[in-house]
């Protein structure tokens, strides 16, 4: 049976998609990915007879991967310049914690460039709010939902997922560290209590 991968941005997807586009026919075949933009209704209503799953990640985690991406500009395995409503935010905010307290900030010019800056970033205004659509839409469509992997443990999600459709463990290379999209040394890692 073909399954359809929902890409959240940030979740692991690069790592998901090169162990799934590396496995031997018809394995390999089985798989179909969609890109950032395709929300969780779209899949469905497209390949309503093929079973979907995806990947999660804690939301503040999420937050300051894709704050950190941006920054550097998808590197160090892509290179996609920032646009130019992103280049203010990297401007005023030198950290993913700078933002994130920015938000709740007294001051009103302050708390609306954060709010702004929220919407113009890349991966943080198009998270698992824009793909998954809220609680009803997932209720919804819950019987469309093959699997859902954390990203927090996404090596053994992924090999359970595969086990699960009939994929030998042994035939998924679950670290081809080339393509994989990481943080870099020097990456804040975290966000302040505040």
């Amino acid at each position: 049976m073909p399954y359809q991968y929902l890409h959240i941005g940030k979740t692991g997807g690069t790592l998901i998609r090169a162990v799934l586009e590396s496995l031997p026919e018809p394995h390999c075949s089985q798989f179909i990915f969609h890109g950032h933009r395709t929300r969780l209704v779209q899949a469905v209503r497209t390949h309503p007879e093929m079973p979907v799953f995806f990947s999660v990640r804690k939301p503040e985690l999420l937050f300051v991967s894709a704050f950190n991406s941006r920054l550097r500009e998808g590197q160090p395995t892509y290179s996609i310049p920032r646009r130019p409503e992103e280049e203010p935010v990297f401007a005023r905010f030198r950290s993913p914690n700078d933002l994130a307290e920015a938000l709740s900030a007294q001051d009103l010019d302050i708390r609306q460039s954060a709010e702004t800056s929220m919407a113009s970033v890349r991966h943080i205004h198009r998270g698992l709010a824009f793909v998954l659509d809220g609680v009803e839409v997932l209720e919804q469509h819950k019987a469309s939902i093959a699997f859902i992997l954390l990203q927090e443990q996404l090596e053994e999600d992924l090999l359970a997922f595969l086990e699960r459709v009939g994929v030998p463990a042994d035939l998924a290379q679950v670290s081809p560290s080339e393509r994989i999209h990481t943080s870099m040394p020097g990456d804040e890692a975290s966000t302040s209590r505040r």
